[in-house]
């Protein structure tokens, strides 16, 4: 038998071993809360620092559940948008980049033209660039009326999608990256390194004819600097 404020100090003691670091033991103290307390107040607080300790403990799939279970079981929580978030974002590190980009559109769909809303859409601008498909993400942000992306802000998503694909040793994403990018924006912020790693994606990828192709246009530029990275 429980006493009174039983569950207030068992959540206590849960919040005192976060502030340890000490994530095994947050999960213990609150594994069995909702069954232990089922009339409780804090059984969604319980479920959110839970979510948090096993994204400390690198368990993706627990964290998950528990942020879901947030939305499933309270969905008037104060918690509901932060663990929705969070479910995005653990998605992401967790490389399913198109899994988060659903969970952060559906976040953007619940909550438009607000500041959560537009963290969401950063995020999923992330997941894009990650996943090399820079095009979906321009037509899905045409759609928020409450956003306004500036061409310069696509031609940089563009370049920096095309050259993370390159810094990643992708040389296939990268050449199809920069191709697209040249031809997008052939006046773009970065049409000489574009050209240059075009060329140097198609030497990878051995494919002469179009490596050439663009080393001319590089020779064309007047010199000045470019964005190389080594």
């Amino acid at each position: 038998m429980w006493g009174v404020d039983a569950d207030y100090s068992g959540y206590q003691i849960a919040l005192a071993y976060q502030q340890m670091e000490n994530y095994d033991k947050v999960v213990e103290r609150l594994l069995n809360f909702s069954t232990d307390f089922s009339n409780s107040t804090y059984r969604d607080d319980a479920l959110y620092r839970m979510g948090e300790a096993y994204v400390k403990l690198k368990q993706p799939d627990e964290a998950i559940a528990m942020f879901a279970s947030i939305q499933t079981q309270f969905p008037n929580s104060a918690y509901l948008a932060d663990a929705k978030m969070k479910i995005g974002l653990v998605l992401y590190n967790t490389d399913r980049y198109a899994e988060s980009i659903d969970a952060f559109k559906a976040l953007v769909s619940d909550y438009p033209a607000t500041s959560i809303a537009r963290e969401a859409i950063s995020n999923a601008r992330s997941a894009y660039v990650d996943l090399g498909d820079v095009q979906s993400y321009a037509d899905w942000v045409e759609t928020l009326s409450f956003v306004n992306i500036s061409a310069s802000e696509l031609d940089s998503t563009a370049y920096e999608s095309a050259e993370l694909q390159y810094l990643k040793n992708n040389f296939g994403k990268a050449f199809t990256g920069f191709q697209s990018y040249v031809k997008s924006y052939p006046e773009g912020l970065f049409k000489q390194s574009a050209h240059y790693y075009l060329a140097q994606s198609a030497l990878e990828i051995d494919s002469t004819d179009h490596a050439l192709a663009a080393f001319e246009v590089v020779n064309s530029f007047h010199p000045m600097p470019l964005r190389f990275q080594h």
